[in-house]
């Protein structure tokens, strides 16, 4: 018998604060539209790919709105433009420079 993973939600519950706190100081920091607006960016980034993969990270490095001082506040809009149907994660990764070469998550642009 399989023992249920007790650490899991609590991680989801960790992630998901450290999420919504540096959301929070990003709307101090950046204006109280940031997330809305980087989310916005990220389709539009999303749509300029053609289709092809992409790291978060890459999408972020032009970015004309101000930078918040936490890039951990990207989290808050990358769900958003999840939830919103803007983009998805493809199921693949690709190692990513902010994470030591760590895997991180491939998105592309929806296209329902």
């Amino acid at each position: 018998m399989m023992q249920p993973d007790l650490f899991a939600a609590h991680a989801a519950d960790r992630r998901d604060l450290g999420i919504a706190r540096a959301q929070r100081r990003a709307e101090r920091e950046c204006g109280p539209t940031w997330t809305d607006a980087a989310a916005e960016y990220l389709a539009g980034y999303a749509r300029g790919t053609f289709g092809q993969p992409f790291l978060i990270e890459d999408a972020i490095v032009g970015c004309p709105l101000q930078k918040p001082s936490n890039p951990r506040a990207w989290g808050a809009a990358v769900q958003k433009a999840a939830r919103a149907g803007w983009i998805v994660k493809t199921g693949g990764s690709a190692p990513a420079r902010t994470s030591n070469c760590g895997l991180k998550a491939l998105w592309t642009l929806n296209r329902p």
